[in-house]
């Protein structure tokens, strides 16, 4: 079990920032072209980099593999709204040849997430998209020692942040590179990641 370590609050004013602050041409509610509405499913997956400070002398590895999936509703103007799961790892580390009452033994442990978020999205320029979000994450923490395996599962609220580009395959599918930043405050966990998206506008009206 992690030692816990104080919550650090949602950084709401950069989700505003996020949002509502950028250039004027993007404030505008309606889109001077209007869009069908439409719902986009769109499948990401990348690494990860876990990055904030842990208190131990093993070595670890910070990050690895992650997906993602999301469901956006895109609306007559440039505010969108939806949500999005998937998985990320946080970070792993191994312990070699440790004493314990029962004699020595290695111990592994990982940390991973899967974030349940409810995600705003603009499009500032050009197949350009900005992403802010707040919900919660299930992190799982998984120990192996002395041959027995403990998860632990603890629900943590957390946000992300993330910056897209895509360019279009045909009318109805595109693909992107995004530069996402996932962070659970329970224990002050966050991640840097870089995804490739592959999207559908699934519904279009």
């Amino acid at each position: 079990m992690r030692s816990k370590r104080p919550a650090f609050a949602l950084p709401a004013a950069l989700l505003a920032a996020l949002l509502f602050c950028t250039p004027g041409v993007t404030r505008a509610q309606r889109v001077a072209d209007e869009k069908p509405f439409a719902l986009v499913l769109s499948a990401g997956g990348g690494w990860s980099r876990y990055l904030m400070p842990l208190p131990m002398n093993a070595e670890v590895t910070r990050g690895g593999p992650m997906t993602s999936l999301r469901l956006m509703w895109h609306p007559d103007h440039r505010l969108r709204v939806g949500l999005e799961s998937g998985w990320t790892s946080f970070y792993s580390y191994t312990l070699t040849d440790v004493e314990t009452g029962f004699g020595s033994t290695d111990a592994r442990l990982s940390l991973s997430a899967v974030p349940m978020l409810l995600v705003f999205s603009m499009q500032v320029w050009h197949g350009v998209e900005l992403f802010g979000g707040a919900g919660a994450y299930l992190v799982n923490s998984h120990t192996d020692s002395f041959g027995t395996v403990v998860d632990v599962d603890e629900l943590s609220q957390g946000w992300m942040f993330a910056a897209a580009w895509s360019v279009p395959l045909s009318q109805r599918f595109f693909a992107s590179a995004e530069l996402s930043w996932y962070g659970a405050t329970q224990f002050e966990d966050a991640v840097l990641a870089l995804q490739v998206r592959l999207g559908w506008r699934v519904i279009e009206w």
